[in-house]
């Protein structure tokens, strides 16, 4: 286990269990998995380690450590700016696959979901990556029959290297229930792999090339295609490595990191690295507060390009929290038509505003909220920000009459009385990157 981690796509890694029933990574024709040949070389003589990698041994105790590391919640990663903002992300099993034959429910039940749901586990993304998914769906089942549901913020995800395996997939599908976060871990590719229509089904794709001794070819034709694929089917896409030996219309590329992981050596179409909009930390466990909000917003916005239309936003937010709104928070506020959530939102937008973080456009008579200072926020709507001259925390629109600034809620001005335009419902068209 690690509390930091340079795997790309999280800040760090939890082993409930060492060692692996073995899978096409890991056979008696191919070796080529990192975790089996750390066992090779530690196994048995090193502590931490299964005896040998096929020995999948159980490590109590070592998910109830992880829950007590600190929130990382609204913080920065400077190493990994595309994870500013989010709940620590762990990585459970990387060195393991915890859905062995060997390994028992009980174990995993006691291991894993109980850390995972206690008050400290509540904070964290649990990002559990497995080779089994259909054992996973198995214990997903036994969970239900005891009446236990499935975290919400236990992520559920399989692996993918090439045709063969694209089954996994679907057996993915029947883990969990409708608020379980789904993903596919695309890595290493080795082959041309068609993964059919499941994709829309997902939460979210990871994608790279094999690294290390023996790696095989990555094509970035393969990336462009997944990319498209995701992109179709409004799925978010995180490339995290190009691998070892990397190909380009059947030419070579060299990278000075040996796992091109790097990616301001990548060409920019692929410079991706996207997460799902959806956590399930957000309110677990918790009070909605404005904070709440605010932080589930500088979320959505930069897994977004970093700005929204003000109504998706509304929708958004309502979509995730509305579960856990009690009535108070539904009904009306005094002397306002719109409910106490809706003016919370407002409330935080309005404090994000105030810090820098946030500012309000309107561009086509459609209201925005877009993010500041953000590396993915295109460049043609800071260019509209800059524009109009709004100062961030003004989030109001001017009367077309008398020019009197006042709530983006009003629909009549407050001075000459004059009907405030209403919203169209266009889009910014973004500018060519």
């Amino acid at each position: 286990m690690a509390k930091k981690t340079v795997i790309q796509w999280c800040d760090s890694t939890v082993n409930p269990t060492m060692g692996c029933d073995g899978c096409e990574l890991w056979s008696k024709h191919r070796k080529t998995c990192y975790a089996g040949t750390l066992h090779q070389r530690f196994g048995g003589s090193s502590k931490g380690y299964a005896p040998t990698f096929k020995d999948v041994t159980p490590f109590p105790g070592r998910m109830r450590e992880a829950a007590k590391w600190s929130d990382l919640t609204g913080t920065e990663r400077p190493d990994k700016p595309w994870l500013n903002g989010l709940p620590r992300l762990i990585f459970v099993s990387d060195m393991s696959d915890s859905l062995s034959k060997a390994v028992k429910f009980e174990y995993l039940e006691q291991e894993i979901i109980e850390n995972v749901r206690s008050k400290d586990g509540q904070r964290h993304c649990w990002l559990w990556l497995t080779k089994r998914p259909k054992r996973m769906a198995e214990f997903s089942r036994w969970l239900e029959k005891r009446g236990t549901q499935w975290p919400s913020n236990l992520w559920a995800g399989t692996s993918v290297t090439d045709q063969a395996s694209t089954a996994r997939a679907r057996d993915l599908l029947d883990v969990g229930d409708s608020s379980t976060v789904r993903f596919l871990s695309v890595e290493p590719q080795v082959e041309p792999a068609d993964l059919g229509d499941v994709l829309p089904n997902l939460d979210w794709v990871i994608h790279g090339g094999e690294s290390g001794h023996g790696s095989r070819m990555f094509d970035t034709a393969w990336a462009k295609e997944l990319i498209s694929q995701c992109k179709n089917s409004g799925v978010p896409y995180f490339l995290k490595q190009l691998g070892a030996k990397v190909v380009r219309n059947g030419k070579r590329l060299e990278f000075d990191d040996a796992h091109a992981g790097d990616w301001t050596e990548w060409p920019k179409n692929l410079r991706i690295r996207k997460f799902p909009q959806r956590t399930g930390v957000a309110v677990q466990g918790r009070e909605i507060s404005a904070t709440s909000y605010l932080d589930y917003i500088l979320f959505m916005l930069k897994t977004d390009g970093g700005y929204m239309q003000t109504d998706t936003l509304y929708d958004e937010i309502f979509e995730e929290f509305s579960l856990y709104m009690s009535e108070a928070d539904l009904k009306p506020m005094a002397k306002r038509k719109t409910p106490k959530w809706k003016n919370m939102v407002d409330w935080a937008k309005a404090s994000g505003a105030k810090s820098g973080k946030l500012a309000a456009v309107t561009h086509e008579s459609k209201r925005y909220v877009v993010l500041l200072d953000n590396f993915e926020t295109d460049t043609f709507v800071l260019k509209l920000v800059k524009k109009q001259k709004k100062k961030p925390s003004s989030f109001k629109k001017r009367c077309p009459n008398c020019s009197t600034y006042q709530s983006m809620s009003n629909r009549v001005c407050v001075k000459c009385k004059t009907e405030l335009p209403v919203a169209a419902k266009r889009e910014i068209r973004r500018s060519p990157r």
